[in-house]
């Protein structure tokens, strides 16, 4: 179950940054990078952009999943 509840705790002044923050957020990583090419234009774009990092690594690994010209291993260290 999904609540704002939490919200009523806060100062008028802390919604309002929490809102610009979730504005600044709105956007998609194809919004910012429309047609790579490569995976490094992604791997780049996340490196440039924090906050799309995460976005970055999940399409990276979607692409190589779907990848049928190449097998690929992911292997992360300490990470099951």
């Amino acid at each position: 179950m999904w609540s704002d509840s939490w919200k009523e705790q806060l100062y008028d002044i802390e919604i309002k940054n929490l809102q610009a923050k979730y504005e600044s957020m709105n956007f998609r990583l194809s919004d910012r990078l429309s047609d790579p090419k490569t995976l490094m234009q992604i791997v780049d774009e996340g490196i440039a952009n924090p906050d799309l990092a995460t976005n970055a690594i999940a399409e990276i690994l979607e692409q190589l999943y779907k990848s049928d010209q190449h097998q690929t291993l992911i292997t992360v260290d300490n990470y099951n």
